[in-house]
């Protein structure tokens, strides 16, 4: 499906910048799953129950991946202000706190 490929994308670091997309994503497949609804209701065919299950479980997945990357996005970027500044900080020692570096690699 493509919102498990989009969601692939996004979990990516690269694609994390994009995950507020998902919050603009995500109405749009609870309208599209809403407007299947009222077909099925007006007496539409049985097919329909399908491409309204795939909607609406895409629009449940959309709302439950925004916030979450969104707070993946805000940690990760914490964490590469923290490691830029302890990588630039001359006041600390390796010797002194050898655990500071073990979690980096040359």
């Amino acid at each position: 499906m493509p919102t498990n490929i989009l969601i692939n994308v996004l979990r990516t670091r690269r694609g994390l910048k994009w995950s507020m997309v998902t919050w603009l994503i995500a109405p749009i497949y609870y309208l599209l799953a809403r407007w299947f609804a009222e077909i099925i209701e007006a007496g539409g065919s049985g097919w329909v129950y399908i491409v309204m299950g795939i909607a609406s479980w895409d629009a449940l997945k959309m709302f439950v991946a925004g916030p979450t990357l969104s707070v993946v996005l805000l940690v990760t970027k914490i964490r590469e202000a923290v490691s830029i500044t302890r990588s630039e900080d001359p006041s600390v020692n390796p010797s002194e706190n050898p655990s500071v570096y073990s979690r980096r690699r040359p």
